[in-house]
């Protein structure tokens, strides 16, 4: 089966939020792994049992929960890979003895790495922590100091707390998949609508739109939109979007479609002129914009300017002129 990587990711995203509402300090170490900082803890909770215990309540009862605890993040993980499904184990106070126990696979090192270790005859983490430093990092230049300290359980890896992320999602789905372009630009515009009246939108603006299809019998079809200047207001999200969704290449019909609005912010966005002949102006400078984010650079476009239409000489009646973005 191939891979629902957005789901997947979706559904972690939702652990990580749960978990955030439990502890401020959760760091995202990919799908599946996360770190969780236990200091100030005991203000709140009667002890790391009661914290854990609540922490295994918020994520869904359908996936298995290994919790380990330690003072350092790499020791931390292998207590959890020793702990039971839904259960804690602590670390001992002698991390290196617990730690030397573990096979080479812990490591979290390029494969080739632990390859070369089997080469020499190295099985546990063990094995390594009764090497000197120095052997280590003759054969190891790069990772030689890291993993040695690994192996003595002395992880210097720093915390990176996840910050939140503010998102405005709207879904809609399809009594049956269609693959009529018509109807998904439809029921885009409709979902556009929906967001930007959202009430913790008001006055602010956002740079980032996400698209995410549900295709039948196939993975998530996801698309990102970029904003050089900040959109407000469903009709300027949907000129770049439109564009987009005319050239894209849909693996199947569609059965579900969902927009994120990310990371809006509190920069104002410009608006619309009442007058036709400056609103066109904007927008073709909008297109502009656009243009000039996907070719990375200032889209070689000009407009034909009359200089001296009385001339003689024809490369001195009109002029190429920049548009101003």
């Amino acid at each position: 089966l191939e891979s629902d990587d957005a789901t997947y990711r979706r559904q972690w995203n939702d652990i990580l939020d749960s978990l955030g509402e439990k502890s401020p300090l959760v760091e995202d170490s990919g799908i599946g792994i996360a770190y969780i900082g236990l200091q100030g803890i005991d203000t709140l909770y009667s002890g790391d049992a009661q914290f854990i215990t609540g922490l295994e309540r918020v994520i869904p009862s359908n996936f298995p929960v290994h919790v380990g605890v330690a003072d350092s993040k790499f020791v931390a993980y292998l207590a959890a890979l020793h702990s039971n499904n839904r259960g804690a184990f602590k670390a001992p106070s002698n991390d290196s003895e617990f730690v030397a126990k573990f096979p080479l696979d812990v490591l979290p090192v390029n494969s080739s790495v632990i390859s070369k270790l089997r080469s020499f005859g190295f099985h546990t983490l063990g094995n390594i922590s009764a090497l000197s430093l120095n052997v280590m990092q003759a054969q190891f230049p790069s990772d030689g100091k890291h993993i040695w300290n690994l192996a003595h359980g002395n992880d210097t890896t720093a915390f990176i707390p996840r910050h939140s992320e503010e998102v405005i999602t709207e879904t809609i789905t399809f009594p049956d998949p269609i693959s009529d372009m018509r109807a998904i630009i439809v029921g885009t515009e409709l979902l556009l609508d929906k967001a930007f009246v959202n009430p913790s939108l008001k006055s602010r603006s956002v740079r980032l739109i996400d698209l995410e299809m549900k295709i039948y019998r196939q993975s998530t079809w996801i698309a990102r939109c970029t904003f050089k200047n900040p959109v407000g207001n469903p009709m300027q999200a949907m000129s770049r979007i439109h564009t987009l969704l005319q050239n894209a290449k849909l693996p199947g019909p569609l059965e579900e479609l969902s927009i994120s609005l990310r990371f809006p912010t509190k920069e104002a966005f410009r608006q619309m002129s009442l007058l036709p002949e400056i609103r066109r102006r904007e927008q073709l400078v909008n297109t502009l914009r656009q243009l000039d984010v996907v070719l990375g650079e200032q889209a070689p476009i000009f407009y034909v300017k009359e200089i001296e239409p009385w001339s003689r000489i024809p490369e001195r009646r009109r002029v190429l002129a920049p548009i101003v973005r």
